[in-house]
């Protein structure tokens, strides 16, 4: 299993503000690719559980395709991010 977790600001690893759910506009936008992904419930991570069969190739696919739906999804992050409920009450 992988995961991904996505904070507002790297720098400082401010999270996400409650109820942003990065991680869920990600998972769609990654569902669109064709990369099923686990929007956790209690932190803003997706989760990746590839079957043991997989091939190098099929990863290699599957990070390409994450990786596009990152840059699709990344206007949208920037603007959560931005935002002025985009101060999180914690750490993730």
């Amino acid at each position: 299993m992988v995961g991904v977790e996505f904070v507002a600001d790297r720098g400082t690893r401010r999270g996400f503000g409650p109820g942003q759910s990065p991680h869920r506009i990600v998972a769609a936008h990654s569902a669109r690719a064709g990369v099923l992904t686990r929007a956790l419930p209690f932190a803003a991570v997706n989760s990746f559980s590839p079957p043991l069969s997989i091939s190098n190739r099929e990863i290699d696919e599957a990070i390409e395709r994450y990786a596009r739906a990152l840059d699709a999804a990344t206007p949208e992050l920037r603007a959560l991010a931005d935002s002025p409920d985009r101060h999180s009450t914690g750490t993730l």
